[in-house]
């Protein structure tokens, strides 16, 4: 019995260790993946196939196990194997190379000219390997290179010759790596990049000049560095640039953006800072912004008329900060508006005036302004109701209701008031929720559905906006009464079916004694006739 739960016990710390061993012994001598992958996959595309191998090296074209010739490969994939050095006598053979994939290797350094005999590659992935060092002259030759990835290295920093000959690259990643500066002219000889992804790195100084010839770029990520502070004359040279994303570093206070900086910006993104008041922003200088999203922030107050110039706002997510006010009109302009998400912040005063385009155009829900500390008024009130009339989206809308309440929980308040959105007379949409406005530029409401539908809404302290009592006895007698009609339909036709079955099996056996007594019959009167001899 002792030998047996040793035998157990050392079964399950192998089992337990295994994995962590064939990490350890990746690319070693112990290394039995060859026996699994024993040769190179060459596909129909002309993609060559060397994934999951034990390669320290390109392998030859012209001594892959199984295959005859692979000169003529298009696309090189060696990702996930062994190899630690890259030059150029492993890539000479390969000349008509548009795509090389040699992630996740332990390579640590790019050589001077690695690349010079593979002037038609359009492709290169180096990410998830150790590269240290860029040397000057690495690229040298692609001048019809498009993408470059080398994110989750181990660079520290890049060298204006870095990129010198790369004059046709759209697409440079080297996010999630140790750069901790970005020097002045780094990318000046990048004149076609339209994206550059810098995420996750430990930028935190840009020096002027940084973006200088970057005159295409269109999306620009700096997510998760350590920025702090940063100067409005970085981004001088970025006229064409559409996305900026900001989020997760250490910003104290928002960027000041001149008119001329981004004429086509429609996406900024500034969350997960440090910000408290955003008393500077001035977004007239950003005319055609979209979206722009600032949640959690440490933001108190927004400034007075701080969207009143932005007419093309889609999209605005201010939750997760410390607002406890928010001007009625602050929105009135922002015809477009399909999203405002305002959940987890400190708010008490609710105005319909912010979300009178949002039903217009979008889908508010109740997680667009819950966790806030409502005071139940009757704008409140007619927003849930103007929402459970909308048809383009059925679903219920429970806002969080603090205070506004009489004693006995009721907005009685509410029963004859009618709503008026001042945002109406500034939109030119020609109309809203049916149910409730006719034509937002006069802000002209049914009067006669208004009355009919403005009914007493019972509310308790801390719950949600429901429907009245006696609507919803009303409306569950009458989906009893469907549900009855229903059911009495089917079991007729039920009834019917069996009756006619029964019908029908009546008229079958009195067909069949017929016949049987015919026959009967029949054999009577042969018998009598030809009677057979004693």
């Amino acid at each position: 019995m002792g030998k047996l739960i040793i035998l157990i016990l050392w079964v399950g710390a192998c089992v337990a260790v295994e994995p962590d061993i064939v990490e350890q012994e990746k690319c070693t001598p112990r290394d039995r993946r060859d026996s699994i992958y024993p040769e190179c996959m060459q596909g129909s595309d002309l993609t060559l196939g060397c994934d999951y191998s034990n390669y320290t090296k390109i392998p030859d074209p012209d001594h892959i196990y199984q295959v005859k010739s692979c000169r003529n490969t298009i696309k090189l994939l060696v990702n996930d194997s062994c190899l630690s050095d890259l030059t150029e006598d492993q890539l000479i053979k390969y000349e008509n190379i548009e795509t090389l994939d040699c992630g996740r290797n332990k390579i640590q350094i790019l050589r001077r000219g690695v690349f010079r005999n593979n002037a038609n590659l359009r492709k290169i992935d180096m990410s998830r390997n150790y590269i240290k060092e860029i040397e000057r002259g690495t690229f040298a030759g692609l001048s019809n290179l498009k993408v470059l990835l080398l994110s989750s290295n181990l660079l520290e920093g890049i060298e204006q010759s870095t990129f010198e000959e790369l004059e046709s690259l759209q697409e440079l990643s080297v996010h999630n790596n140790y750069i901790k500066v970005l020097k002045n002219g780094t990318f000046s000889h990048l004149r076609q990049l339209k994206v550059l992804d810098l995420t996750g790195n430990e930028i935190s100084v840009i020096e002027d000049g940084a973006f200088e010839g970057l005159d295409e770029l269109q999306t620009l990520y700096l997510d998760g560095n350590k920025l702090t502070v940063l100067k409005t004359s970085i981004f001088a040279s970025l006229r064409n640039l559409t996305v900026l994303t900001l989020s997760h570093n250490n910003l104290t206070r928002f960027p000041t953006f001149q008119t001329s900086y981004f004429p086509h910006l429609h996406t900024l993104d500034i969350s997960r800072n440090h910000i408290p008041s955003i008393k500077d922003l001035d977004l007239s200088t950003i005319p055609r912004l979209q979206n722009l999203i600032l949640k959690n922030n440490e933001l108190l107050s927004l400034p007075e008329g701080a969207f009143s110039m932005n007419e093309e706002l889609r999209m605005v997510d201010l939750s997760g900060n410390n607002l406890t006010e928010i001007e009625r009109h602050m929105f009135t302009n922002s015809c477009h508006l399909e999203e405002l998400n305002l959940s987890d912040n400190r708010l008490t005063v609710f105005h319909l005036d912010w979300y009178s385009s949002v039903i217009r155009n979008g889908h508010p829900s109740d997680d667009d302004i819950n966790r806030n500390k409502w005071d139940c008024t009757c704008d409140l009130y007619h927003l849930h109701k103007m929402l459970r009339h909308k048809k383009a989206r059925r679903q219920m809308f429970h806002p969080e209701c603090y205070t506004g309440l009489d004693a006995e929980g009721h907005l009685t308040k509410c029963r004859h008031s009618q709503p008026h959105l001042a945002t109406a007379y500034h939109c030119k949409t020609k109309t809203t929720t049916k149910s409730y406005v006719r034509h937002v530029n006069k802000a002209a409401y049914d009067r006669s559905v208004v009355r009919k539908q403005m009914e007493l809404t019972t509310i308790s302290p801390r719950t949600t906006i429901l429907p009245s009592t006696e609507a919803v006895t009303k409306n569950a007698s009458t989906i009893v009464m469907l549900v009855t009609f229903i059911t009495a339909g089917i079991l007729a036709t039920i009834l019917t079916m069996i009756m006619a079955a029964v019908c029908v099996r009546r008229r079958y056996s009195k067909k069949l004694e017929k016949q049987r007594s015919v026959e009967t019959g029949r054999h009577d009167f042969i018998h009598i006739a030809d009677p057979t001899p004693a």
